[in-house]
């Protein structure tokens, strides 16, 4: 295996890593946890860019908004469209994003649109435009935490939108909520 593209810092810096491998058998996840261990969530590696992605719980709350991290794969610029939807479908609004070639954004979804205070819903990053689409270049990730837990989601991609599907959840104590 050998890592191409290693961006990553510490100290509150964000970077990126593109793992490369001559097997289609490597697998990996990652990890986001606080100094503390007392918040820790992971997810799967993500194996194939986007042309739009799909972050599914997104809020701005001012107590903890939502941090997105997306990341722009290619070679070669993209202006990106993000769009806040409430849950009910409703679009609340777009903002354009410039994404320099292999580079990406992390940050709290306020960033994108600092006027859309107790804003809750999903969000759709979309590297084309209505009539053409971009390159598949986009992987992303969100975080967001409460007062006692953080978590960490993949943003899906237009391919992983399903008609049925399962969840297998199991849970033995109070306090839990899906």
């Amino acid at each position: 295996i050998a890592p191409t593209h290693v961006i990553l810092h510490q100290n509150n810096q964000t970077g990126w890593v593109e793992v490369a491998a001559s097997s289609s058998a490597v697998k990996g996840f990652f990890v986001v946890f606080d100094p503390a261990l007392s918040f820790i969530d992971g997810a799967e590696l993500q194996g194939t860019p986007s042309n739009r992605l799909f972050f599914s719980k997104v809020s701005a709350a001012a107590a903890s908004p939502t941090r997105l991290s997306l990341v722009n794969t290619s070679a070669q610029a993209v202006n990106a469209t993000v769009s806040l939807y409430e849950n009910s479908g409703n679009l609340v609004g777009n903002w354009p994003l410039a994404l320099p070639a292999l580079s990406g954004f992390s940050g709290p979804i306020t960033d994108f649109a600092p006027t859309v205070g107790g804003f809750d819903g999903y969000v759709v990053v979309d590297s084309g435009t209505k009539t053409l689409a971009g390159p598949q270049s986009l992987v992303g990730i969100e975080t967001y935490r409460n007062r006692a837990d953080i978590a960490l989601i993949r943003a899906f991609q237009e391919s992983s939108r399903l008609r049925t599907g399962y969840l297998a959840h199991l849970v033995s104590q109070a306090g839990y909520f899906t």
